[in-house]
Formats: structure tokens, C-alpha cells, sequence
């Protein structure tokens, strides 16, 4: 049985892949290393398609074992998912002269640390506790109406941005 380890985005096809043999024999056991794998393509996803490099695989017998007595035979391609890589928006409140209203202006950044894969986020809306002039005041921080835009060569849907509550 070959099986594809979950990883999370990281702008890379690699697959960790891995293979397990049921002989059907009690005391029989095969180990395999060496497997190497490809997703079809860079991106989030669940279901991928993998493509299995055997090129390297070595099979080990156990104790009691003689790996000459199996053939083993290896799948072509094996199915594997990429989750979304988690990033976290730093927040930050404009400073503003005293008007009686609590909106605050937000702005947000994240990094990606993928290469040139740039994201900017718009929407974002803040409050400050109350009205009053004062220094280092909590602004709340609202991302319902926050969008994710992409930069060239980015998908938005490889990211999950998570905003802090408070800034």
C-alpha cells in the first residue's frame, strides 16, 4: 500500500511518500524505502494526483524473511492533499486626530516566505475602544468584508489568513 503524507503549501510538487507490504504470511515482513513523488502541480488541493518515482526504492526483509520470495510492484500514481498554508496578518491602526467617532484605519500585511508569492489584503475594518484621545488604545479588529488579492504568479486559495481580534 502506498500512501501520500499531507502537507501543508509550500510552492514545491514534492510528495513524502510511503509504502507499506502485507505479505499475508504471519512473521513475513517487508520494509520499502527510497519512494520519491510528485503532485501534479503546486497548489492547495485535496484527492491530488501523485506521481510515484520507485527509481531508489529498497526493500528490506525482516527476520525470518527472504524478500527474493516477492515481487514487488509498485503503483504508477497514488492520491495526496496540500492544505492551505496558515499565515498570520500583522495589524496595524493608523494614528488620527480626535473627530468623536470610533472607526479607526487598518492596514494589514502578511508574508508569505514562498519565494516572490505576494498577497495584499483590503476590507479590513477597525474601532478603537472609545472616542477619547489617549495613546496605545486597543483597536478591534474586523475581517468579514477582508478579501485576500494575489500577486503575480500567487494563488490567494493556497493561503488561510488569520487575523488577530485586537490590536
Amino acid at each position: 500500500v502506498v500512501s501520500v503524507s499531507t502537507k501543508t503549501y509550500n510552492g514545491t510538487t514534492d510528495a513524502e511518500v510511503t509504502a507499506t507490504v502485507d505479505t499475508g504470511i504471519t512473521g513475513q515482513t517487508l520494509t520499502i524505502t527510497g519512494l520519491a513523488g510528485s503532485f501534479d502541480n503546486k497548489n492547495a488541493g485535496t484527492g491530488k494526483t501523485v506521481t510515484i518515482n520507485s527509481t531508489n526504492a529498497q526493500v528490506t526483509a525482516g527476520a525470518d524473511t527472504d524478500a527474493s520470495n516477492y515481487s514487488i510492484i509498485y503503483p504508477e500514481t497514488a492520491k495526496g492533499d496540500i492544505t492551505a498554508k496558515t499565515l498570520n496578518a500583522v495589524v496595524s491602526a493608523a494614528n488620527k486626530v480626535y473627530d468623536g467617532k470610533t472607526d479607526a484605519k487598518v492596514t494589514a500585511t502578511v508574508k508569505t516566505r514562498i519565494g516572490e508569492e505576494t498577497l495584499t489584503i483590503i476590507g479590513l475594518t477597525g474601532s478603537f475602544a472609545d472616542q477619547n484621545v489617549g495613546t496605545d488604545k486597543s483597536v478591534s479588529i474586523d475581517s468579514t468584508r477582508a478579501s485576500v488579492q494575489a500577486g503575480a504568479g500567487t494563488r490567494a486559495d493556497n493561503y488561510t489568513v488569520v487575523y488577530p481580534a485586537a490590536s
